[in-house]
């Protein structure tokens, strides 16, 4: 395992005229966060598949962070986008065992782990730490997850109940960039044109990057987006946060490796809309 105290990091100070970096921590959620700044060098992607709110609470989830930002600056802006998970996936396993009768509590849980997180990086010297909100939940096919899972549908509309109450209690202990005023709908759904073309949990990052880079880019100190929106959706490779830890494996996401990949699966043989049939559809070109 990690071996690794909180109190062994600290942010460095800034060099100079150099450009601050980003650093995008998540779950597998904050991938959107590559097709914005693809393999700009000023951008360090750590989303890993499966990785929740709650694991915060556990303090080798937080000792893993400040490790993978050792040698980073102080004017280096860090993101974290979580509750995903525990919305999604972490609540369904408790149906499944009978156990989620305190949704409030869960909730509660989700938040205490990222102010728990946000605290730990400030105690370290990183001061523009960012929660994101930019993944409100897909209505989906109960069979979607029972198939794909193993694990029961929580209702849509429940899992944006539940990322309001998370976001309610992240409000003003913390900065928080929530992005549900222009992707979700009035029931807090993603909204249709931000959808993949096939059945996935996830928004389809080409459709909803121009809208979040127009939320973030003013932040002080944010690198440039790509040169050119990114037109096809990366096929999905997972990595799992338990394996990282106990192996110490602190590397970014290798971005240019992944540009190399090609189309999604789902998507080969699949004509993608061109941009008059986005913009009919509502969903920007």
């Amino acid at each position: 395992m990690l071996a690794l105290r909180a109190g062994r990091v600290r942010a460095c100070r800034p060099q100079g005229a150099a450009e601050a970096r980003l650093y995008a921590f998540g779950s597998s959620s904050c991938e959107l966060f590559d097709y914005i700044f693809g393999t700009s060098s000023q951008y360090r992607s750590h989303w890993v598949s499966g990785w929740s709110a709650r694991g915060f609470l556990k303090a080798e989830n937080r000792n893993y962070v400040l490790a993978c930002l050792k040698g980073a600056s102080s004017d280096d802006i860090i993101f974290l986008q979580y509750g995903n998970v525990d919305v999604q996936f972490n609540a369904a396993h408790r149906m499944r065992l009978g156990d989620f009768l305190d949704p409030a509590g869960f909730c509660a849980e989700a938040a205490e782990g990222l102010l728990k997180m946000a605290a730990d990086l400030r105690t370290a010297g990183f001061s523009r730490v960012y929660c994101i909100y930019a993944g409100p939940p897909v209505p989906l096919p109960g069979r979607y997850y029972r198939k794909g899972f193993g694990l029961p549908a929580v209702p849509a509309r429940f899992q944006a109940q539940m990322f309001r109450e998370i976001n309610r209690l992240l409000e003003g202990r913390v900065a928080l960039v929530d992005m549900s005023d222009v992707l979700a709908d009035e029931h807090g759904l993603l909204k249709e044109p931000f959808r993949r073309p096939f059945p996935d949990h996830h928004a389809d990052y080409t459709r909803i990057q121009e809208p979040v880079w127009a939320r973030i880019r003013d932040i002080p100190g944010m690198p440039p987006r790509r040169a050119e929106w990114r037109s096809q959706l990366y096929p999905h490779c997972p990595r799992g946060i338990s394996k990282l830890i106990s192996r110490a494996d602190l590397r970014p996401t290798d971005i240019a490796a992944r540009e190399a990949l090609g189309l999604h699966p789902k998507l080969r043989g699949r004509r993608r809309p061109d941009a008059a049939e986005r913009e009919m559809a509502g969903a920007p070109a």
